[in-house]
């Protein structure tokens, strides 16, 4: 070097989930009540938070503008928002702040990058980035939504991808994932959904049986360390004026014991409680993650049911029964969520991070219990219709928090994307 001054410096990474929330997109929060964001925020674009009941108790920073209350609206395209008082910052909040870009991708920032690492890899392409990649199961099935195929993938096999026989041979499908459809009525459409049932799946894990999966989690043991603890699903069925492809995950109280990861780039629902793991019921219904499993869900959008949620009481028409069927019962979700959303426009709210969780049902008398980390890194792509609380749901009473396991490495679930800082020091 010709200048003794020069230097260089390492890039930093940062894993995703680390952030209690962050936003790839415009971040809008407006509570009804009171809520506290006890994670570090960070957003790629700009921050629009008004809401006197709203604290953010750790660090808050926006790579564009910041503004609260009745501020002249950074995001929509018209006109202004009105807010409901300004928002507790714990420390300054930091605009200008430098981007956070998603390693992988050389357009790091633009959504459509962002929302590539849920589809389906170019041939030939074997970059992390791509969630099916990582993934060591894989399911897919015919675009009639039958036939139904799950491939093991272990980059160590000279075949990366093994077809897995049916487990139950008089039927020839898999005890763990099948097909359902129901009426999605914030969508209007019917959803054409792979069916995943999490008990059976940790049951065929520990099968020894010539057909169970013990064999495929003991070479992913010998080869990683861990156990089968990612699933990518691709739902070939397309999506027309009336169908929408999705994934619906049941029966996911408890999870293998490394956890689980579930990537689609289809819209998932989630029915009952997910990753609660404590069968005495300590943690549910708790901001207590104690007994919980590093688990995510990474897709389009993410609706929660309840348990009462039945398949078969969702129409193909307007559910006008709505508020006379079973209404929803408390609710605890543990997990990260990666998702898109559907963003604001003109005069139209998107429903902010509060509303982040999409809901289908009566929820006026239970409790929704969230403990995980918010990602927002894309507009939806399948499930595209705004939020809107008047006809499809009754809100339920929120209890949210941001998940500490993840601010340590180990505590981080499956699939977990990093991104990268090039500017700050």
């Amino acid at each position: 070097m010709t200048n003794s001054q020069q230097f260089f410096r390492l890039a930093q990474l940062t894993p995703i989930f680390q952030f209690a929330i962050f936003y790839n997109l415009n971040l809008e929060i407006q509570p009804g009540g009171a809520m506290n964001i006890g994670g570090p925020v960070f957003c790629n674009a700009s921050i629009w938070a008004a809401s006197a009941g709203l604290t953010f108790s750790n660090s808050v920073a926006a790579v564009g503008q910041i503004s609260s209350n009745n501020i002249s609206d950074p995001f929509m395209t018209a006109g202004s928002k009105t807010g409901s008082g300004n928002p507790n910052f714990i420390l300054p909040p930091i605009s200008g702040a430098g981007a956070l870009n998603l390693l992988g991708f050389d357009t790091n920032n633009n959504p459509a990058s962002a929302e590539a690492m849920l589809q389906m890899p170019p041939s030939g392409d074997n970059s992390s980035i791509y969630l099916y990649n990582d993934s060591v199961l894989i399911i897919t099935n015919s675009s009639s939504g039958g036939d139904i195929q799950v491939f093991y993938q272990n980059t160590n096999n000279s075949t990366t991808l093994t077809l897995v026989p049916p487990d139950v041979t008089n039927g020839n499908y898999y005890s763990f994932v099948t097909s359902t459809n129901f009426y999605d009525d914030r969508e209007t459409k019917i959803v054409d959904a792979i069916y995943l049932n999490v008990t059976n799946l940790s049951l065929w894990l520990t099968n020894t049986a010539a057909l169970g999966g013990n064999l495929y989690n003991n070479q992913t043991i010998a080869d990683t360390g861990r156990g089968i603890n990612s699933i990518y699903i691709f739902n070939s069925v397309p999506m027309t004026s009336t169908t929408l492809p999705g994934v619906q995950v049941d029966h996911g109280a408890q999870l293998p014991p490394w956890g689980l990861g579930i990537a689609t780039p289809d819209p998932i629902y989630v029915k009952g409680n997910f990753n609660v793991q404590d069968t005495i019921g300590n943690n549910i219904g708790q901001n207590v993650t104690t007994y919980t499993y590093p688990a995510a869900l990474y897709a389009d959008a993410v609706t929660v049911l309840s348990a009462n949620w039945n398949d078969t009481n969702y129409t193909s028409t307007h559910d006008t029964l709505l508020f006379s069927r079973a209404p929803a019962v408390s609710t605890t979700v543990n997990a990260v969520v990666l998702e898109g959303i559907v963003p604001s426009t003109g005069a139209i709210y998107s429903g902010g991070v509060e509303n982040f969780i999409r809901l289908l049902e009566d929820w006026n008398s239970a409790t929704l219990t969230y403990n995980g980390s918010i990602v927002v890194m894309f507009p939806s792509q399948y499930a595209t219709n705004y939020w809107g609380n008047s006809s499809y749901y009754g809100v339920p009473t929120p209890q949210w928090a941001f998940d500490i396991n993840f601010s340590t490495t180990g505590g981080l679930p499956p699939l977990t994307p990093l991104v990268l800082n090039l500017v700050s020091p």
